[in-house]
């Protein structure tokens, strides 16, 4: 029933119309989701609940990419296009080449989250977000090591930082009050 496009919609409205912005994304469990969604049901959710919301998130490598690009810039709503390695932060080069592939995908925002294992990946994830700024880009280090990154990627470059109210959707998450707290101590303007 959770997964049913109808019962999304119905929750996506409620929030719609208390006037929170929306970011919709079916992330897969490779990606950090919680389970695998048959690619046929996940189409049907974006595209029924698209015009509901400001922005989608789809994964670089979903077989979905160009539909779901399709039908959020038809109806004129900003398309993230993402890329989550959960085990290891990549060299410059593919970095670089994640950045230029999801640009030609159609992406207005690029999101690249990778998992910091050791600091020399948090330095190389924060040198390529300060030379990627100008390029719509989201970056996050994930992880224990990483979760510093929520708190000064954004001084870095990166459009976005994620917190989480109840439990974390993603490893290294901060809840929202304390970052929230840190963001205003560090970032009063």
């Amino acid at each position: 029933k959770k997964m049913e496009p109808a019962y999304i919609n119905d929750i996506i409205k409620t929030r719609w119309e208390i006037g929170i912005p929306l970011l919709l994304t079916v992330r897969s469990r490779k990606e950090g989701g919680e389970k695998d969604i048959p690619n046929h049901l996940k189409l049907r959710i974006f595209r029924e609940n698209i015009p509901w919301v400001d922005a989608v998130d789809i994964e670089l490598e979903s077989p979905i990419l160009p539909e779901v690009i399709k039908a959020a810039k038809k109806d004129k709503k900003t398309v993230i296009v993402s890329w989550h390695n959960l085990k290891t932060t990549p060299n410059d080069k593919i970095l670089k080449g994640i950045l230029n592939k999801a640009k030609r995908s159609g992406a207005d925002i690029i999101k690249i989250a990778c998992q910091a294992n050791k600091k020399e990946d948090l330095i190389r994830l924060t040198r390529f977000t300060i030379d990627s700024k100008s390029k719509n880009i989201i970056t996050i280090s994930l992880g224990a090591m990483g979760s510093i990154s929520r708190l000064f990627f954004p001084a870095s470059g990166s459009l976005i930082t994620y917190a989480y109210l109840n439990k974390p959707s993603g490893p290294g998450q901060r809840p929202l009050g304390e970052l929230r707290e840190h963001l205003r101590l560090y970032y009063p303007a």
